[in-house]
């Protein structure tokens, strides 16, 4: 399955997932580092009330079976303004075996 199938997978069950896209690649940058700085899998971002139903479908929909948690790690956002409510986010980054196909959720 490619990026868009995988998230219209993931939208059945809980619309408010969106995918990250990729960063931009700088201008006038030596040949070397003009390649993409991440891994080719698609990156989504879903709300923290909403994390149980998605990891239900992440586990459980046939079309994903991702059955393997590579790695669960967080980032915290020290320098925090008054008005941000989140400081930290949950990244789990899943593998499916059957279907070869990697996910990462930020929460």
């Amino acid at each position: 399955m490619n990026h868009s199938e995988l998230l219209a997978v993931l939208k059945t069950k809980v619309s408010e997932v969106k995918e990250i896209p990729p960063p931009p690649v700088p201008e006038n940058l030596p040949a070397h580092e003009l390649k993409p700085y991440r891994d080719p899998h698609l990156y989504v971002t879903c709300p923290p009330e909403k994390w149980l139903a998605l990891a239900e479908v992440i586990k459980q929909d046939e079309r994903l079976d991702c059955d393997f948690l590579v790695m669960a790690t967080a980032v915290d956002y020290a320098k925090t303004t008054a008005t941000e409510t989140t400081r930290i986010d949950a990244v789990y980054h899943f593998y499916s075996f059957k279907h070869k196909h990697k996910l990462v959720v930020k929460v």
